[in-house]
């Protein structure tokens, strides 16, 4: 089911941005910040990291790379076009609009620039591990759609998934409570549902 949004719950994103990223900063990083977008739909998350990777990054001396992985082929196809409807981008602050879309023809909104360069899209189960270590983790609003079974096999996968105090970013309506998995991480700040690994 791909229902979603540029920047869906905008004080998650805030926060990513002013707390989340300055932690990964915090350190002098010689390598790239690692993102995975688990579940990715039609594109929308993965997009909306790597547009506030590159504004982050903007002054910075590294990159950063973003992971994009969903089971539907149709889905992935759809994410790589990035083009969306208005309706998509309400979030979108304007002056990001201007920067990183352009408008067609058609009045839907293309993504362009190294936003869309930096994402890289991959078929993958999320029960399957990604054999890649990342930095931060998005896994918003898709595990509802998954049993109690399978939220402990994707939690396990995404702490080894983690590198060295790595973060994790769950749905808003979604949680660890009640896991053998929420041994793994510590809930950081509530609020945003967002996780820190516990190495």
């Amino acid at each position: 089911i791909n229902v979603t949004k540029f920047f869906r719950d905008p004080h998650v994103w805030d926060t990513v941005s002013s707390d989340i990223l300055t932690k990964l900063d915090s350190q002098t990083r010689f390598s790239p910040i690692r993102a995975w977008s688990c579940g990715c739909a039609s594109g929308e998350e993965p997009y909306s990291i790597s547009i506030m990777l590159t504004n982050f990054l903007k002054h910075k001396k590294y990159s950063y790379d973003v992971f994009a992985t969903d089971i539907s082929l149709d889905a992935l196809e759809f994410a790589k076009n990035g083009i969306y409807r208005e309706e998509n981008l309400v979030n979108v602050k304007p002056e990001v609009k201007s920067e990183h879309f352009e408008k067609t023809p058609e009045n839907t909104y293309k993504i362009y620039s190294k936003a869309k360069n930096q994402v890289q899209f991959f078929r993958l189960d999320m029960l399957k591990n990604s054999g890649k270590l990342f930095d931060i983790i998005f896994c918003r609003n898709v595990l509802i759609y998954y049993d109690k079974n399978g939220h402990e096999q994707i939690f396990k996968k995404f702490h080894e998934s983690l590198k060295k105090d790595g973060f994790l970013v769950i749905g808003q309506d979604e949680s660890m409570i009640g896991t053998e998995a929420s041994k793994l991480f510590d809930l950081i700040l509530p609020k945003e549902r967002i996780y820190k690994k516990i190495s």
